[in-house]
């Protein structure tokens, strides 16, 4: 079996054992664009992990679409909004350098 594969079963262990913890502060952040895709769905659920190196992590993933029930359980800020227009994407971010 793979690292990755390892890793995967580590992490989804891990997060059901997270989820009842009490709230914790965060050593980073991390910005997700297209968290309900393939990629992106995989770092939302790795990167709040405290054994993900650099984490736990504040996690903000965007996605066009309204978020999906299946990701509603991840602790991740959504942001909603379609990166490619910028009249809708600067209020969502608002100190970035746009």
């Amino acid at each position: 079996m793979s690292w990755w594969w390892l890793r995967s079963i580590r992490a989804a262990k891990k997060k059901s054992e997270e989820d009842h913890e009490a709230p914790r502060s965060y050593r980073s952040v991390g910005l997700v664009i297209g968290v309900t895709g393939i990629v992106g769905n995989s770092l939302a659920e790795m990167l709040p992990l405290s054994d993900t190196p650099g984490g736990p992590r504040k996690v903000y993933g965007v996605a066009r679409c309204p978020r999906p029930n299946w990701n509603k359980d991840y602790p991740i800020e959504y942001i909603q909004c379609d990166v490619s227009d910028p009249n809708e994407t600067k209020p969502n971010f608002p100190n970035s350098p746009m």
